[in-house]
């Protein structure tokens, strides 16, 4: 999987030209890197959306949006479809005849293909299910609501071929549909191009993590009991640009209005996370349920300020981020190892540090993607709706580029930041391989410092020890040339070793070292060169 040209992950192939960085994968594809991760995965996209980074193939739908009024469709069972105001209108009135009643439209699927399928729609009357199918295999199946709503479908062909088939669902009733797409998608092993604060984007590298609440946006499923509060599911737009965000309001005045999950688990660190938006109410807290303790930690989202109540669990720490539009990605992290007992949630007050709370009937706050993992931080967003998920590492790799890394000398430089204090020795590095001959770095937070290796046929030619700690954006290059090491970091010169041989044989370029230990955290830039590069090159270039 090639990665997008938005963040340079570049080999240059023809050494250092005085005032140029390499900002483009070179042309002939030889620098791509490999991506494994074998789940699907989301980030922030340029316009500030919360989703999954996918690959789209072409539209195998025609005239999904009725430009062309019911050309390309089939009206199976009766006359009972018009277009209105550009959008298919299909009134359906005999309830014992649901299923031969549908627009229809042949398409190529191929078996075990998934596909993404989007439209809006709306009801019209009649209290109706609205079904979308490929044959008779559900793609799609829902209630309207009396306004459009744009939905998103993943469905995995179980055929080749066949039609996509749209009709009211068992009911008499009216509604209307538009703007209907199938495309293909991938998404495992599509490389994360993060937009998150604004600005330039980043390659996002994290660790495997589990949200553990099996619902993240339906709150109104069994999982989640409510106390004293109100939950309207789909109630406004959330960070991911749909209107699937819920309303959580008091249901009546008092102390302790909330809603809470029956998540048990064992000992471990863990951290909760949602995004939320005022409407109404300004202060939300979270709840964590220990074997031994409770925790609260309370958020003002009208000054972006937090309290943690004394004598919670562990040792709390909070973070609150602004994700645009008055939405905030809140997290409360244990900070020490606890066991989980039922009725980790969120809950709504009207101060920070007193959970009381009046109500109205309507003013409360959105929620959206509620989270809970075992970790020290608060990673990105894994949706849930029915089980545990579970996202993958970030594993990448490029081997096969011999001829663009001069083994005698060079220059790695990366462009980065690690994910947290939690991530200890983390690598980059490029090797022949094996572990015999090889250039690395080592991000090791828990001695704050960073180790910059070389080995020559498994002896130890540089061994750099340097002070070092990484969360924020920093820009380090590693220079190696017989006798000639040195580390550079934000346009100083941090160490160097004057005694030592160069390697052989260079040519795979990891996010690892030797496959394990791999890195974590968000990289901007990452660029390999095959000449050592002059002191006054060097520090231009991570200035």
């Amino acid at each position: 999987m090639s990665l997008l040209d938005d963040v340079s992950i570049v080999v240059t192939p023809n050494g250092y030209k005085a005032g140029e960085l390499y900002a483009v994968i070179p042309s002939n594809g030889d620098a791509d890197m490999d991506v494994t991760r074998a789940t699907a995965a989301t980030r922030v996209d340029e316009d500030g959306l919360v989703n999954y980074t996918e690959v789209i193939g072409a539209e195998e739908v025609t005239n999904g949006d009725f430009s062309n009024g019911l050309t390309d469709w089939t009206e199976n069972g009766g006359s009972y479809a018009t277009i209105v105001s550009g959008a298919l209108n299909s009134n359906n009135s005999d309830a014992g005849n649901w299923y031969a009643e549908n627009i229809s439209q042949n398409v190529s699927f191929v078996n075990g293909t998934t596909y993404k399928l989007t439209f809006k729609a709306k009801n019209i009357s009649g209290n109706l299910n609205l079904r979308i199918t490929q044959g008779a295999n559900a793609m799609a199946s829902l209630d309207l609501t009396s306004t459009f709503v744009d939905y998103t479908y993943f469905y995995t062909a179980n055929a080749d071929n066949g039609s996509i088939r749209i009709f009211c669902n068992s009911a008499v009733g009216q509604f209307e549909i538009d703007n209907i797409s199938v495309k293909e998608v991938t998404r495992d092993n599509v490389p994360r191009i993060d937009y998150t604060g604004g600005g330039c984007p980043h390659i996002l590298a994290e660790p495997q993590r589990t949200n553990l609440f099996e619902y993240s946006e339906s709150f109104n499923e069994s999982e989640w009991s409510r106390t004293s509060v109100t939950v309207v599911d789909n109630s406004s737009q959330s960070p991911d640009g749909t209107n699937n965000a819920s309303l959580l309001y008091p249901s009546s005045s008092g102390d302790y209005r909330y809603m809470h999950n029956s998540t048990t688990a064992s000992s471990s660190t863990y951290t909760i996370s949602a995004f939320v938006k005022a409407s109404g109410k300004n202060v939300v807290w979270f709840y964590i349920n220990s074997a031994s303790n409770n925790g609260f930690i309370y958020y003002d989202l009208s000054d972006q300020t937090t309290q943690v109540v004394a004598g919670s669990v562990g040792t709390p720490t909070a973070t609150i981020i602004s994700y645009g539009n008055d939405w905030y990605k809140i997290s409360f992290t244990t900070g020490t190892a606890v066991a989980l007992a039922s009725g980790s949630g969120i809950g709504v007050s009207d101060a920070k540090g007193d959970p009381a709370v009046t109500t109205n009937g309507t003013d409360g706050v959105l929620v959206w993607g509620l989270q809970l993992e075992a970790g020290s931080y608060a990673t990105s967003y894994i949706p849930t709706s029915g089980s545990t998920v579970t996202r993958n590492q970030d594993i990448f790799t490029r081997d096969g580029i011999g001829s663009l890394i001069n083994s005698t000398e060079g220059v790695l430089f990366v462009e980065m930041a690690l994910l947290s204090d939690e991530d200890s020795n983390k690598y980059m590095s490029i090797s022949d391989g094996t572990d015999d001959n090889k250039i690395q770095i080592d991000f090791d937070y828990s001695l704050s410092r960073l180790q910059y290796v070389v080995k020559k046929d498994a002896g130890v030619q540089a061994n750099l020890k340097l002070p070092y700690t990484g969360t924020n954006m920093d820009k380090i290059a590693v220079k190696w040339k017989v006798n000639d090491f040195a580390v550079w970091l934000n346009g100083v010169e941090i160490g160097t070793d004057t005694s030592g041989l160069a390697p052989i044989g260079l040519n795979t370029l990891n996010f690892s070292s030797s496959g394990s230990n791999h890195f974590q955290g968000k990289v901007k830039q990452l660029q390999v060169y095959d000449t050592a590069l002059t002191d006054t090159q060097l520090a231009a270039l991570t200035s």
